[in-house]
């Protein structure tokens, strides 16, 4: 959830940008970049920059039927976790 909240902060950021963001290397942020890339959460742009692609305002955000986006999410990053440890 940390890197969805990340890109919430910001328009777009770089790998690089990313791995500082989250303390971790850079080859660990593109493996949860690259997961939430193929799941649709993210996006990357034509210069290679990654941008949220779920939640235009942001983790936490109230979906359309009031839900909280964190409850939502939880669960599902929770085994993104798992999958790229």
């Amino acid at each position: 959830m940390s890197l969805l909240e990340l890109l919430a902060e910001s328009e777009s950021m770089t790998l690089i940008q990313l791995a500082q963001g989250l303390a971790t290397s850079k080859t660990s942020a593109f493996r949860l970049a690259s997961s939430l890339l193929d799941r649709g959460w993210l996006a990357k742009n034509d210069d290679l920059r990654y941008r949220s692609a779920c939640c235009p305002r942001g983790p936490g955000a109230q979906s359309d039927h009031g839900e909280e986006l964190k409850v939502v999410l939880r669960p599902i990053l929770g085994d993104l976790h798992e999958e790229t440890r």
